[in-house]
């Protein structure tokens, strides 16, 4: 598997986590397990490879809009 296709399955992981989440926090749904994503400590592994949230969604981190980080 190359880093692009490793890349392109955690994006589909990502929103596959993310919609998981969203069920599990507003309708009810069972609470998505980290593993079955391959997420780990805010990070998306594939195939070897590892993704940031900035990497899947393209997004820059800002920690002046909320982020995790506190200065």
């Amino acid at each position: 598997m190359t880093r692009e296709q490793a890349l392109n399955k955690a994006r589909e992981n990502h929103k596959a986590y993310r919609d998981a989440d969203l069920a599990h926090m507003f309708k009810g749904g069972p609470e998505p397990v980290d593993s079955e994503y391959g997420h780990k400590h805010g990070w998306f592994i594939v195939g070897g490879f590892s993704f940031s949230e900035e990497e899947i969604t393209g997004i820059p981190y800002d920690m002046h809009q909320g982020g995790w980080a506190w200065v």
